[in-house]
């Protein structure tokens, strides 16, 4: 129940205002596997680089993962690298593409004059 946890967890008062991304985690067999609600879509995302990296550190530190870890997003994505090096240096690898393109005309974004 992504979705519905996910914005639970994204709405809980302690998160506020900003509110908070919030990735559902299983470290299993020295993988990371990974589902991520993102605030904005508001709905379960196929991957999130910055969900790659937390979720992975963690369990690094938690000892359930070695490092370089393999991170997995369960919908969709390819799979991902997150090293962590002495002095706390993370390093993120994977593939990159563009996964649309588009055009804004409009006067204001976010409420502020563009």
């Amino acid at each position: 129940e992504v979705k519905e946890e996910g914005r639970k967890i994204r709405y809980h008062p302690y998160f506020q205002p900003q509110g908070t991304n919030v990735d559902f985690v299983k470290w299993d067999d020295g993988i990371c596997q990974v589902r991520v609600y993102e605030r904005g879509v508001e709905d379960e995302t196929l991957c999130c680089g910055t969900g790659a990296v937390a979720s992975a550190y963690v369990g690094i530190k938690k000892g359930m993962l070695t490092s370089p870890a393999r991170v997995i997003f369960i919908k969709g994505g390819e799979e991902l690298v997150v090293s962590v090096e002495e002095g706390g240096k993370v390093n993120l690898e994977g593939s990159a593409c563009i996964s649309f393109i588009g055009e804004y005309k409009g006067e204001r974004f976010y409420g502020e004059e563009v």
